[in-house]
């Protein structure tokens, strides 16, 4: 399965638990975003590597995930994904340890949905 068919199947499961069109707090789509995006990470992880058991991936840092799934993926597919992770995981561990609240997120987050959306527009049509 290529990245993009890949990152095609997990958008669409982050449309069922997230759906377009409903109002969300934002620290909700930061928080649910975050855990289907480490689900699908593990997924790609178990997927390419011969014995992921090893790695004991359910206790491995969001982080190292992040990282590993690029080494294996590589920096040319999906070159806009990486750096929004890493985002997206700065804002989900502020949330979680409370430093940050509506509009700081907000505009926290602002760039980089900017950069995915643009980049993901063919995904979602």
């Amino acid at each position: 399965m290529s990245p993009e068919q890949y990152f095609r199947n997990g958008w669409t499961e982050y449309l069922i638990h997230i759906p377009e069109g409903t109002e969300h707090p934002i620290e909700i789509l930061v928080l649910r975003g975050h855990i289907l995006i480490e689900r699908q990470m593990a997924r790609l992880i178990e997927m390419v590597l011969p014995n992921p058991t090893a790695l004991e991936l359910e206790h491995m840092r969001f982080s190292a995930k992040v990282k590993l799934a690029q080494a294996l993926v590589g920096q040319e597919a999906l070159p806009w994904l990486w750096e929004s992770l890493k985002i997206a995981n700065k804002l989900r561990n502020s949330l979680a340890h409370k430093r940050a609240r509506g509009q700081v997120v907000q505009r926290a987050l602002g760039p980089a949905l900017d950069v995915t959306r643009t980049s993901n527009a063919r995904y979602t049509t």
